[in-house]
């Protein structure tokens, strides 16, 4: 008996074109999506990180510049003290106004030694060397003054100073004033302060609008996409207040 064998092989059938074109589309859209996700969180993720700056620095600069400004004219009707407050209108960067004041003490903004018994320090607005806008201190020192840096991307400072106009002082500012306009500086009880913060980089996003310090003219719109705030304040100058 004669047994055929017969061979019987597997066929294999491959891609076709359409499929192949659904596949690479698919998988298109699944890398996009991936990309889009990626973005969207590296946004976030720089918006957050901007607002933490921002308000960090407005809490320090609020705390630190409203506990200082307390101290002027310490201790009360010292004799040591020429000036307790005095303002300047616009004259720092980006029309900035700064502030000086005085008090009995051997330590300035700093915390370096005066040399004597009163510290001045006077906070102003300039621009550092690579033209980035800082608050400064400069403070009092045996050989002079000394320069601190407080607060980098703080773009604006504004003053205004509440004045006690009635004949016999009793502590309440009765109109608020720009230091070109303060009639006695003797009178001025309280000082309200506002600067414009920002976190100095690009956030993914951009805020284009303005931004009003107090009763100046509104400044921007900026297109940076840098994130600002304004933080201002209004502090009693406790030493000039009556009993």
């Amino acid at each position: 008996m004669m047994v055929i064998l017969k061979k019987i092989g597997k066929q294999h059938g491959g891609f076709s074109l359409i499929e192949l074109m659904i596949s690479m589309t698919i998988g298109l859209l699944i890398l996009g999506g991936t990309v889009k996700i990626f973005q969207s969180q590296r946004s976030n993720y720089l918006l957050q990180q901007g607002l933490e700056q921002v308000q960090e620095s407005g809490r320090f600069l609020t705390d630190f510049i409203s506990a200082d400004l307390r101290m002027a004219g310490y201790p009360r009707d010292s004799s040591n003290i020429a000036s307790s407050i005095i303002g300047t209108e616009g004259g720092d960067a980006n029309s900035s106004d700064s502030v000086t004041i005085q008090y009995e003490s051997t330590i300035n903004c700093g915390g370096d030694l005066t040399g004597g018994v009163i510290t001045q320090n006077q906070y102003l607005i300039q621009n550092n060397g690579s033209g980035t806008p800082e608050l400064r201190c400069i403070g009092s020192v045996a050989s002079g003054t000394q320069t601190y840096t407080l607060v980098e991307n703080c773009e604006r400072m504004q003053i205004l100073y509440g004045e006690d106009t009635d004949t016999t002082l009793n502590g309440d500012a009765n109109v608020y004033r720009e230091a070109s306009n303060v009639v006695d500086w003797d009178r001025v009880v309280t000082v309200r302060i506002a600067w414009l913060v920002s976190n100095g980089q690009y956030v993914g996003g951009s805020e284009v609008r303005s931004h009003r310090l107090l009763n100046e003219a509104p400044v921007g719109p900026f297109n940076d996409g840098w994130l600002r705030r304004i933080f201002s304040t209004t502090v009693v100058l406790r030493n000039r207040v009556p009993y």
